[in-house]
């Protein structure tokens, strides 16, 4: 008998796709806490003790920008989902097949409902030009497309462009997400649900959908 109670999406789209803000926008309607897989390492990170060479080692990789392992993500997801409770959306996670394989496995020892995938569809031209749009708030990190302001409206930051949001490096790193997207939404077409989004509409087109579809799916 399945834990029908526990409830986790995962959101995977292109850089700029809008899944972050898509997964925030369902998070608000149905009482979930979204988890970026960045966010949970720093807060594990921030949390240890840094004379134990585990987590040393784990600081150190982050430092260098070096990802952490897949075991280690997944252990640090399962932490995450025992403390967070019945609702959970994750931010661009599983985001390799092993990943995948790990995540469905963890589904199995939790004994929880099939996961739930959410592709948020746009083009490479599309994620291409509203990353060289967008502008990065230097205090809180909020992200914004540019308008003209300089000004952060939530805390009064300066808006700065990252110095990785350049074409070349952007281009790559498209290239990259791809085929990772490509090996997870074969891996939930045999042990998941997945749900694709047109995400090149408006913000509010995309959300409604999301929240139609998980609807007609029975699935909040």
């Amino acid at each position: 008998m399945k834990n029908k109670n526990i409830k986790i999406i995962s959101f995977l789209g292109l850089p700029a796709s809008g899944k972050g803000t898509q997964a925030q926008i369902l998070a608000d309607k149905i009482g979930a806490k979204v988890s970026g897989i960045g966010s949970l390492i720093r807060d594990e990170i921030e949390h240890a003790d840094m004379k134990d060479p585990f987590y040393a080692d784990m600081k150190d990789k982050y430092d260098k920008g070096i990802p952490q392992s897949d075991e280690i993500v997944i252990d640090i997801v399962k932490k995450d989902i025992h403390k967070s409770g019945s609702r959970i959306i994750f931010d661009n996670f599983p985001f390799s097949e092993k990943q995948a394989s790990l995540f469905f496995k963890l589904y199995q020892d939790i004994d929880a409902d099939m996961p739930i995938l959410i592709i948020v569809q746009i083009d490479r031209a599309t994620a291409l030009k509203r990353i060289l749009s967008r502008r990065i708030c230097s205090n809180c990190e909020t992200v914004y497309i540019d308008d003209g302001n300089q000004i952060c409206e939530k805390c009064g930051g300066a808006l700065i462009s990252r110095a990785d949001d350049n074409e070349e490096t952007l281009t790559k790193r498209i290239n990259e997400y791809i085929p990772r997207m490509e090996e997870v939404l074969r891996a939930f077409k045999q042990n998941g649900k997945i749900i694709e989004i047109d995400g090149e509409k408006s913000i509010g087109e995309v959300s409604e959908q999301i929240h139609k579809d998980l609807q007609n799916a029975n699935i909040i």
